[in-house]
């Protein structure tokens, strides 16, 4: 007795240990736990059900997206009033993780579980419940992950009161639910890149009674190396399209996917070159809503014309253009400075006549006229250099420049030359222009 009290004492101990610095007894080892947490209130019984049910050692897991986070998650898949268990948990079998779905019902008085599937994975990425054919029953959308964030496997699953029916398996690197062919209804939307052949592609599957059928697919820029979130928006055509932000090589693309003609396209991918080059810029800069009337803009980097006596690297100019359904709009020109954090808007006569100057050293952007037909340089009209907030206040700045903004560690600063009125650029509106760079 003396020994299992000594036992029990240094497993509590060691369980402390590890909560302390940060790491729990779950995380790093599936097979250590031999129970999974118990549920407490409303969800208790549905839990002792499932714990009931599974024989051995086994994990709950928890979606990290999606329309659900839980482990176990009350939905009323059937429309008939009451709600069914969908649980998702793991088991490991000779080094094997096995994900499992596990469906439980309020049957005859108590819980019960009443369907399960499984399949070769090591977690669950997103969940959601949706009824995609309009039977009025939830069909379930789980993307696992199969073997870390590169091999990944979306499955539709169809509930039928004391079955799961797998409707559909397919490999993903990205997903999402939407209505693109505007028959409204969820649609899946499925991007995926295939290591053996580095091609990717776009595909479009609907639920009817019938089962999955694919709408249509389309080839995407193979050169990507990982997906960000897709989303998606309506055109001024009243169409809608998904954007999706892509890393590639050092920089970053957008992919754009519409339905349009009965078919799913790409609109710019090149299938000569095999890539998509129009919306490429080499920095990480996202597209996003840029001026707040919900349809998303694409940041387009151009490389300006540089000064090597100013300096060896290049600025780029970014042109914040639209979509609207044919081809990408010009909207907004900046020059934007990621390392100060800040953004210059400009006008168009403007960003059509001029190059910026990097002095690294001083942080400072020399905007200067640039005649493209010649290829010459220009006057200077203005420039904004950013100053230690401490350097600032000695109070040497006072004449040459006019203040933009400060924090409690740097000042920005603007001076601007008699010969950028021209362009409508005033020592009074520099301050419109000019705008620091917050994340979002």
């Amino acid at each position: 007795m003396k020994i299992k009290g000594l036992l029990k004492t240094l497993a509590v101990c060691l369980i402390i240990c590890l909560f302390v610095t940060g790491c729990t007894p779950f995380d790093e080892d599936p097979e250590s736990l031999l129970v999974a947490p118990e549920l407490s209130g409303e969800m208790h019984p549905v839990w002792s059900a499932l714990d009931k049910k599974i024989d051995g050692k086994y994990q709950l897991k928890f979606p990290t997206a999606g329309e659900t986070k839980s482990a176990i998650t009350l939905v009323d898949l059937d429309n008939d009033g009451l709600k069914e268990g969908v649980a998702f948990y793991s088991t490991t079998d000779n080094n094997t993780v096995t994900m499992h779905i596990a469906l439980i019902a309020f049957v005859d008085g108590k819980w019960s579980v009443t369907a399960q599937e499984s399949i070769v994975a090591g977690g669950v990425e997103q969940v959601y419940f949706t009824d995609m054919d309009g039977d009025k029953v939830k069909e379930i959308i789980v993307g696992w992950n199969v073997y870390g964030s590169t091999s990944k496997t979306v499955s539709l699953y169809e509930y039928s009161g004391k079955t799961l029916i797998t409707l559909m398996e397919e490999p993903f690197s990205t997903f999402m639910l939407c209505d693109l062919d505007r028959n409204l209804s969820q649609d899946i939307l499925i991007l995926y890149m295939d290591m053996t052949t580095s091609r990717a592609f776009a595909r479009y599957f609907g639920v009817t009674s019938e089962g999955v059928r694919e709408l249509g697919n389309c080839e995407i820029d193979g050169n990507i190396t990982s997906y960000g979130i897709a989303s998606i928006s309506k055109l001024p055509s009243d169409e809608f399209c998904v954007y999706v932000d892509c890393v590639k090589g050092g920089g970053m693309v957008t992919a754009v996917i519409l339905f349009k003609g009965g078919k799913l396209v790409c609109p710019f991918y090149d299938s000569a070159l095999m890539e998509n080059t129009v919306t490429y810029r080499s920095a990480m800069v996202p597209s996003r809503d840029y001026d707040g009337d919900s349809f998303i803009e694409i940041p387009v980097m151009v490389e300006l014309p540089l000064d090597e006596k100013v300096s060896t690297s290049a600025a780029y100019l970014t042109v914040w253009s639209g979509f609207d359904g044919n081809a990408l709009i010009p909207r907004y020109y900046t020059l934007m400075n990621y390392s100060d954090g800040y953004s210059v808007k400009l006008n168009e006569k403007l960003a059509k006549n001029i190059t910026a100057l990097r002095n690294l050293e001083l942080r400072e952007r020399i905007i200067c006229e640039y005649d493209y037909e010649n290829e010459k340089l220009g006057d200077e009209l203005f420039r904004i250099r950013v100053v230690s907030r401490s350097t600032f206040d000695t109070g040497i700045y006072n004449d040459d420049y006019i203040l933009l903004s400060k924090n409690d560690a740097l000042v920005w600063l603007a001076s601007v030359k008699d010969t950028a009125k021209k362009y409508s650029v005033t020592e009074k509106n520099i301050n419109e222009m000019f705008e620091l760079i917050t994340e979002e």
